[in-house]
């Protein structure tokens, strides 16, 4: 019990002083909107399109339109495009009257984590100026969120090293002592109550985030109710619960038979667990990615092998002390220890070039600095590990119990900092390069030069000059149209350019509309007839 009250002192020490409280919990970014922020248009849209560099999830998405005296203008029902789930629209009244508008918005991303802002523009001739808005709440508070995270990680971390130390740590060919067996049920009994906690604590903070209502008011059962049974996020926090009930009294009945625990009993609690650690890979930064199945197997080799490590740790610490058996049986930790540091090492690598983007991010960002003090802790453990490694080698008598316990200090710290990350925005994505490519046109001896900007997915405008084969513009065009064909779908746009300054044609809209390889089609007609045409391939990544 003492071990216990220390162990829940030291996590809420440790917390309080690595906990970036002032780190903003946003992880997708606004990229395009239309209308877009600030700008001045004397045609009334017919909706609000925006769009996000990631997955939005269906659940609860909302906009809302403001004249500039804050009354608010009847809008459609605000919704995901079921084209792309990175767009977010709502249709606008008929009547829309000269003004300034403001047009707030509040989403959840694909990692679960809640997004809002606020854009204006302004319509047709008024004298209404822009003005500032508030931006709507976001949901849950970010302690309380990180906390749920820091009792969840250290919840599986105990769990993990305990099923490594019974699957084989401790020589399943000898019986263990029965102190030894007690401690085991003391720190599985203590990993159930943490990932219990954890998740019941989950189910406010997330129906906070995905309904937007303060945490005090996610307890009402209304919200709970919509929560659970409207979202996909709901439905998984169900099939979590009920996995951790089967895990607990499942734990429970092997508690009672009061012996060593078998194969079978092990590979079901390894399952168990294993289900609690794929669902909460749902729910963060790897979610979000691109690439979903590398990043989340990159996330759950990342979260396993350091539970194994920390928990290892935990657990023969623990369960070890003052017994004769534990200077062998740290020995045959060292190598899995090892493996384990590795594993960490190649995911936490892959990860962080995944998050982070650019170099410059690691120093720039509150993320990226965040991850500094993360990898600082990390090599700072690692050499405690190494240490511990080679004193073991050297046939040493006792065992450095102080020097082990300031690696599970260490260890503790960086899962609570990692539960932080979290919450921290990832860095924005690197500003898009802007389409330019010059190409002979079919069959022709002219040349058709290509840009756009910014080459993302939402609003982009198409710059297309007509060039002859001696390089002279070539202006002699009565029609010249735009054809964008996504290659995922087949879906396509066909649209006209304008002369511009006597030298160049021009369109602009919402004509790429999701990630992926595009083909964009140039067709131009000559007075005379003659068709030049070409086709481009332009690969769009965000």
């Amino acid at each position: 019990m003492k071990f216990f009250k220390k162990g829940i002192f030291l996590f809420l020490f440790i917390y309080l002083l690595v906990l970036p409280t002032e780190f903003v919990s946003a992880h997708a970014y606004l990229e395009n909107s239309n209308p877009a922020d600030q700008s001045h248009i004397q045609t009334a849209p017919k909706k609000v399109t925006l769009v996000f560099n990631e997955e939005i999830e269906a659940d609860f998405p909302l906009i809302e339109v403001k004249n500039s005296k804050g009354e608010q203008m009847k809008t459609g029902k605000t919704s995901v495009s079921k084209k792309n789930n990175h767009i977010v629209e709502t249709t606008l009244p008929d009547d829309l009257e000269p003004d300034v508008y403001a047009v707030s918005w509040r989403v959840v991303s694909a990692d679960g984590h809640a997004v809002s802002g606020v854009l204006s523009f302004k319509l047709g001739d008024t004298k209404a100026t822009f003005q500032e808005t508030a931006v709507p709440v976001s949901g849950a508070d970010l302690p309380i969120s990180s906390i749920q995270k820091a009792l969840l990680y250290i919840g599986f971390s105990l769990f993990i090293g305990m099923l490594v130390f019974a699957f084989g740590l401790y020589p399943r060919s000898e019986q263990m002592p029965e102190i030894v067996v007690q401690r085991l049920k003391k720190l599985t009994l203590t990993a159930l109550i943490l990932l219990g906690v954890a998740i019941i604590l989950q189910v406010f903070v997330q129906t906070s985030i995905t309904t937007g209502v303060p945490i005090v008011e996610s307890i009402q059962p209304t919200n709970l109710f919509a929560f659970l049974t409207e979202t996909k996020t709901g439905y998984i926090w169900l099939s979590e619960f009920v996995v951790w009930i089967v895990l607990a009294i499942f734990t429970m009945i092997m508690f009672a038979k009061n012996k060593q625990w078998g194969w079978f009993a092990l590979l079901t609690e390894s399952i168990l667990i294993a289900y609690l650690i794929f669902t909460k890979a749902q729910n963060g930064h790897a979610a979000a990615s691109a690439d979903k199945i590398i990043s989340i197997t990159a996330d759950i080799l990342h979260m396993v092998a350091a539970s194994v490590w920390v928990g290892g740790i935990v657990v023969l610490l623990f369960a070890l002390r003052r017994t004769p058996e534990a200077k062998r049986i740290w020995g045959r930790f060292a190598v899995i220890g090892m493996i384990a540091v590795a594993s960490i090492l190649a995911s936490g690598l892959l990860m962080a070039v995944m998050n982070i983007g650019q170099m410059a991010n690691l120093f720039t960002t509150n993320y990226g600095k965040l991850l500094l003090f993360k990898i600082g802790l990390f090599l700072f453990m690692a050499l405690l590990g190494l240490a511990h490694y080679v004193y073991l080698k050297l046939k040493k008598e006792k065992l450095p119990f102080k020097t082990i316990l300031v690696e599970l200090i260490v260890g503790t710290m960086i899962l609570i900092v990692a539960s932080a990350l979290t919450n921290v925005q990832t860095p924005p994505p690197a500003a898009p390069k802007t389409y330019d490519e010059t190409i002979t046109a079919e069959s022709q001896k002219a040349k058709i030069n290509l840009r756009i900007a910014p080459a993302t997915v939402g609003q982009n405008q198409f710059i297309v000059t007509f060039l002859s084969a001696n390089g002279a513009i070539k202006t002699d065009l009565q029609q010249v149209t735009i054809t964008t064909k996504s290659a995922k779908t087949d879906e396509k746009a066909t649209f006209q350019a304008e002369l511009v300054n006597e030298k160049q044609y021009f369109a602009e809209g919402l004509y790429i509309n999701q990630t992926g390889k595009w083909e964009v089609t140039v067709h131009g007609l000559t007075k005379d007839f003659t068709d030049i045409n070409q086709t481009f391939t332009i690969n769009i990544k965000q």
